[in-house]
């Protein structure tokens, strides 16, 4: 973390696995905003993109909230917090509701965090919404995962503010807050000088 994010002081490679969640993304945002047709490698791909009639489809959705949790511009210099939603979906006979879909090109890791924390942006972006829904779309399985309630927003933002400061006070402390941790991502990280890399 403090090599590749802070001291970034190594240079981090492109994978293939990473190239791949790129290009999908890429191909799945022309397809729902522009209606351009799906590669060939992704047509199977169709059946977790096909929404009632009446909804509106939303792509790439960039959003961001200043300290105090209100909404402000993705580059805004006082952004706090900022995501990009893969998909948000949105219904005029119900203004109320919004669902949120994230696309996933990797293993099938069901963790709703992610989630929850684009349904604070939304929420910011639109303060009439009460009901958010949302899960992930598996595309190597091509399932759908875990449908989750993400409406309880200030639960979460309440969260993040204290992850923040977590992070914020290991960064204070400077490298010796960020020990290095083995894991399964150990192969494809960058930090080669590190004792855990293979």
């Amino acid at each position: 973390m403090w090599h590749s994010y802070i001291a970034r002081d190594v240079e981090r490679e492109e994978s293939a696995a990473l190239r791949w969640g790129n290009k999908v993304h890429a191909a799945l945002e022309h397809y729902l905003r522009d209606g351009e047709e799906l590669p060939y490698s992704m047509q199977h791909y169709r059946s977790l993109y096909t929404f009632p009639a009446g909804y509106d489809v939303e792509a790439e959705l960039m959003l961001g909230i200043r300290k105090d949790g209100s909404c402000c511009g993705f580059f805004d210099d006082d952004v706090w917090a900022r995501g990009k939603l893969d998909v948000v979906l949105t219904c005029e006979q119900k203004p109320t509701f919004a669902t949120i879909i994230d696309h996933k090109t990797g293993k099938v890791r069901e963790d709703p965090y992610e989630l929850e924390m684009h349904a604070v942006l939304l929420k910011a972006a639109r303060p009439q919404l009460t009901s958010i829904k949302g899960w992930y779309n598996w595309l190597a399985a091509c399932k759908m995962g875990r449908v989750y309630d993400l409406s309880d927003t200030n639960t979460v933002l309440g969260g993040m503010r204290w992850t923040r400061q977590s992070i914020e006070h290991a960064f204070s402390l400077g490298a010796e807050a960020f020990p290095p941790r083995q894991s399964g991502l150990c192969p494809y990280c960058p930090v080669k000088s590190c004792e855990f890399h293979p």
